[in-house]
């Protein structure tokens, strides 16, 4: 465990040192990075990732997939499934096909895929997720509750309403028991919330969102920036 441990701390120092690397004197003419936008950083890091971390996999991997996610925060989904597909293809290397790694960047890229309306490909990629963290967590593990969320947002974008809201039950079962997360309770709760939104059944929305911020609020502060978007959710829903 301690070399776990140790392992795990010595990739994180490498994938930081990386990224403030990309801040510092700039190479081969490149404009320094504090002139540089969000987007430009990201392309520089990715270029650099595949350039210069070719011989280190595990890095590689890591690095690329971080630059996809963050890819996919600005709606860039083309770069996004481009750099993820490489961080996947690096930590299928280091890892092989069936582990953690790897199904965290299928996680990824069925989260951009359905953000850009790709649904079919989303579909594919959560369920490669859910086989490898069942087969090596549990069928009940967070990890699996975080897929099981994102199976009942893809379904929800597919109008496969008891679909969705089976797997949006799974995820809060999960996500329920002693020790779980909090904010992910909330989460599964404003996914069930949007659900009978969907279904004109208001009156649920308004208790299951009122419950989701009752608990986001409990774990996070009255003043937290994370709360905006269910706070909104309850005003559309009364608007």
């Amino acid at each position: 465990a301690e070399q776990v441990a140790s392992n795990e701390a010595a990739a994180a120092r490498s994938v930081t040192n990386f990224l403030v690397q990309l801040f510092e004197a700039p190479t081969d003419g490149e404009v320094p990075g504090n002139q540089l936008t969000a987007r430009q950083l990201l392309d520089r890091g990715a270029r650099r990732a595949s350039r210069d971390l070719a011989n280190q996999p595990l890095l590689q991997g890591r690095i690329l997939h971080t630059v996809g996610m963050a890819y996919t925060a600005l709606g860039q989904y083309d770069e996004a499934r481009n750099q993820l597909n490489d961080a996947l293809a690096a930590r299928v290397r280091t890892d092989g096909q069936v582990s953690l790694p790897v199904a965290e960047t299928e996680v990824a890229l069925g989260d951009a895929a359905a953000s850009h309306g790709e649904f079919n490909a989303a579909d594919g990629h959560y369920a490669r997720a859910m086989t490898i963290r069942e087969s090596l967590l549990g069928r009940d593990h967070p990890l699996v509750a975080r897929v099981a969320f994102g199976v009942g947002a893809l379904r929800w974008h597919q109008d496969r309403l008891d679909e969705s809201e089976a797997a949006y039950r799974r995820a809060l079962a999960i996500d329920e028991r002693p020790g779980g997360d909090s904010t992910e309770v909330g989460r599964d709760l404003m996914g069930l919330a949007v659900l009978e939104v969907q279904r004109k059944r208001f009156a649920q929305a308004e208790t299951l969102m009122k419950r989701s911020i009752d608990v986001q609020t409990r774990h996070l502060g009255p003043d937290h920036v994370d709360l905006a978007p269910a706070l909104n959710n309850l005003g559309a829903l009364y608007w």
